[in-house]
């Protein structure tokens, strides 16, 4: 999810998600919300296998090694 700040010249926030959870946590929407009614853009991605994202394809147990790409990602399409 995107939530634009009222200024396009606002600071940008990428808040994720923790363990088993995904951008509809109620932990990760507070925060937006509180965010976002600060004034800032915030961007709620889902990484890799959670939520809404699509399945990965890994086999086996990954413990989470591609997830800063997933964030790095989401960092970039924000300050776009």
């Amino acid at each position: 999810w995107w939530l634009p700040a009222e200024s396009a010249a606002a600071p940008r926030i990428v808040v994720v998600h923790g363990g088993d959870a995904n951008f509809n946590h109620w932990t990760v929407q507070t925060l937006a919300y509180l965010l976002r009614s600060m004034g800032f853009g915030v961007l709620l991605p889902n990484l890799r296998d959670h939520g809404s994202s699509p399945d990965s394809g890994h086999t086996g147990f990954g413990w989470g090694v591609d997830y800063h790409l997933d964030v790095l990602g989401a960092w970039d399409l924000a300050v776009k």
